[in-house]
């Protein structure tokens, strides 16, 4: 369901950027235009209502189709469900390009979603302000499958993934289009079941707390400053005590723990609660802080100004378009989709998908030409067979022709040198198939398959075109020799082998039992078994 849209009917030019905000039920979306000292331009908006990703999916290329945004770079500001922000200690001695992976050891607790898999970005806390005993950073751990559909689906909407921001780098981003304040500036946007509270100083964050104020109990104080004749009264301000309370705290630890001078501002973003109500309670409660609300249409220009209904997600899709130095950049974008150098899109995950299946088809061309080989040297071997058969008959007829002309010693000489020949022609031939039978990559890989704890295999030797082998190693269980035996007596590639040669022996300076077996060619020997 589409909300509300303002269109413009400009699409290009510099400094252009779509700003996403997803949130559990909708996502917005603003194409901002300009930047540095003029205000961001919002040429376009629209947000809607959802229930499932494919709402996502098809909001974001309407929004893209109907304002002619193909090949914007988009930010997108993530649900609070798909992340989590932890404030801790930055590892000593460790690079700045070797400090996500340093700190996933530390977040592992903290998170409630595998580690491993997420995705990490850094927000630092400048050093030389830290009085802490060691320096602090904000380390933003993202569900990795959340982030990765949503880049797809910006991709596929046309746009160009550029990087990803939290809620509160957003409110960060937005802080720093408001004019600079001595002491640092706080903002503070009340959401339905729980706040946020952030704070900064010269664009870096300091602090960010999830407050437990609800925009119900919010709601009902400004209803009381309404109805009351004088809107700071103690009612008012009894009613607000707990949003009270944690923003006071909040501003003690920063100016303790950060040595910093105390915050000048207070910033309300647009909230579903009508805030105006409660800025005199506010003001009085937090005398000398500065509280005001966040003037959206001050700091950016609207082709068509918003309802204000929109401008609380409107506000965090503008803070990720706006999002420079002070944001994450791309540190949330998973590693497969990021680019090297250049731009940024899926076509680089094709680019790789597409060489992986070209090298995978190089490699079955190749195997594909090393069989047909192999069976056109099989067949050769076929014809020799059927040529040496073929000559031992003619042999045999010539033979029995000289029968009547032969001594019956010099027949029984002549039919034995012809027998040693015949023999000699077929244990040729039988070489041949054993080699072609059982290669080195199949014996190899019969070998490789005898995977026995307490054996391994120091020395593998083949000789006489794999006929013979030799096989050196050692075992911690004489036990466990013999069923590594039997494992490669059921391999094809062994099993009309014998081992003719068994030693078996104990060493003082190694572990276990030293082992050797080895086949012996026909004619090595004694022709007995030695086992």
């Amino acid at each position: 369901m589409r909300w509300w849209k303002a269109k413009s009917s400009e699409a290009t030019g510099d400094s252009t950027t779509v700003g996403i905000a997803v949130e559990p039920d909708r996502v917005t979306f603003v194409a901002c235009k300009g930047d540095g000292d003029e205000h961001p331009r919002i040429i376009a908006w629209e947000t809607s209502a959802i229930d499932s990703p494919a709402d996502v999916q098809s909001a974001a290329q309407r929004f893209v189709d109907e304002n002619d945004l193909q090949g914007w770079p988009a930010r997108a500001t993530l649900s609070p469900e798909d992340y989590s922000l932890r404030l801790v200690e930055r590892p000593s001695n460790v690079p700045d390009d070797e400090l996500v992976d340093a700190t996933r050891w530390l977040i592992r607790d903290l998170i409630e979603f595998d580690v491993e898999s997420a995705e990490l970005a850094i927000l630092s806390v400048p050093k030389d302000s830290s009085r802490a005993r060691t320096p602090r950073m904000f380390v933003v751990a993202a569900r990795h499958e959340p982030v990765l559909e949503l880049a797809q689906m910006i991709d596929a909407a046309g746009l160009r993934v550029s990087g990803f921001d939290v809620v509160e780098s957003a409110m960060l981003a937005l802080d720093t289009r408001m004019p600079e304040v001595v002491g640092g500036s706080a903002v503070l946007r009340i959401g339905d079941k729980s706040s946020v509270l952030t704070l900064s100083n010269e664009a870096h964050l300091y602090l960010a707390r999830t407050l437990s104020v609800s925009g119900d109990s919010i709601e009902v104080a400004a209803q009381c400053a309404l109805e009351e004749d004088d809107p700071a009264s103690s009612n008012v301000i009894e009613l607000l005590d707990p949003l009270l309370l944690d923003v006071q705290r909040s501003l003690d630890y920063y100016e303790s723990e950060y040595g910093q001078a105390p915050a000048s501002r207070l910033a309300l973003l647009a909230s579903d609660v009508e805030m105006t109500p409660l800025l005199p309670a506010l003001c009085e409660a937090l005398r000398p802080l500065q509280v005001e609300s966040y003037e959206f249409e001050r700091f950016f220009d609207f082709d068509e100004a918003p309802p204000s209904q929109a401008l609380p997600s409107i506000a965090l899709a503008a803070g990720a378009a706006v999002a420079g130095a002070e944001g994450v950049g791309n540190a949330l974008v998973p590693s497969i989709l990021r680019p090297q150098r250049g731009g940024f899109g899926l076509s680089s995950a094709v680019g790789i998908a597409a060489s992986i299946a070209l090298l995978l088809g190089i490699y079955s061309g190749i195997s594909w030409f090393m069989l047909d080989k192999e069976r056109g040297e099989l067949a050769a071997l076929d014809a020799d067979r059927a040529g040496l058969s073929a000559e031992i008959e003619s042999l045999h007829a010539e033979a029995e022709a000289n029968a009547a002309n032969v001594d019956p010693q010099g027949e029984l000489e002549t039919l034995r040198a012809q027998r040693d020949i015949e023999l000699s022609m077929l244990r040729d031939i039988g070489r041949h198939g054993a080699s072609s039978d059982a290669s080195f990559s199949t014996l190899l890989a019969g070998l490789a398959r005898q995977d026995l704890e307490g054996v391994w295999l120091e020395r593998i030797e083949f000789a006489n075109g794999g006929e013979s082998i030799s096989i050196e190693g050692r075992s911690l269980q004489a036990d466990d020799v013999p069923a590594f035996l039997r494992g490669l007596g059921r391999e094809k590639s062994f099993e009309r082998r014998r081992f003719r040669q068994f030693e078996m022996a104990r060493t003082d300076d190694t572990p276990g039992l030293a082992f050797r077996i080895a086949t012996l060619a026909d004619g090595d020997g004694d022709g007995r078994d030695r086992r």
